[in-house]
């Protein structure tokens, strides 16, 4: 008889636990459900969304600093790419492809936006154009640029 009272004193902290057990079981993986999701490149569409949503948010054309100028943002396959006009007169006798993308590689990496997108497989490219000159510069940055 006292196992059976002992039992069904037991019983609504047994149902408790394995209650609290399952539900931390389902959250755990409704959790890497979406963590999964989330690591998964973007559909075409969403990119798109994703321009849009930050053409929204700043002025374009818009001055980056005393020679840059921001003039357009658009997407690829997998990919952002910010469009730039520096200004004519500026020295770029030292600029050169690799030089821009290693300018660039520490402020992307360090910027949680563009290193979310990296790390679901979206390129961030970078285009410059020299105004009122034929020259022009572009980096691409992956996830790999961002893991030294």
């Amino acid at each position: 008889m006292e196992n059976i009272k002992e039992y069904k004193e037991k019983k609504p902290l047994m149902v408790g636990g394995i209650s609290l057990g399952v539900f931390v079981l389902i959250m755990g993986i409704v959790s890497g459900v979406n963590n999964y999701l989330k690591s998964l490149p973007p559909s075409s569409s969403e990119l798109v969304s994703i321009v849009e949503e930050v053409k929204n948010k700043i002025k374009i054309p818009s001055k980056v600093d005393d020679v840059t100028t921001l003039i357009d943002i658009t997407t690829g396959s997998n990919t952002i790419r910010y469009h730039y006009v520096i200004s004519s007169g500026v020295d770029t006798n030292n600029l050169s492809n690799s030089y821009m993308k290693n300018y660039l590689v520490s402020s992307v990496c360090k910027n949680l936006d563009t290193k979310n997108f990296l790390n679901r497989g979206i390129n961030m490219e970078y285009s410059y154009t020299i105004e009122d000159k034929q020259e022009n510069f572009f980096a691409t940055l992956t996830k790999a640029d961002c893991l030294n």
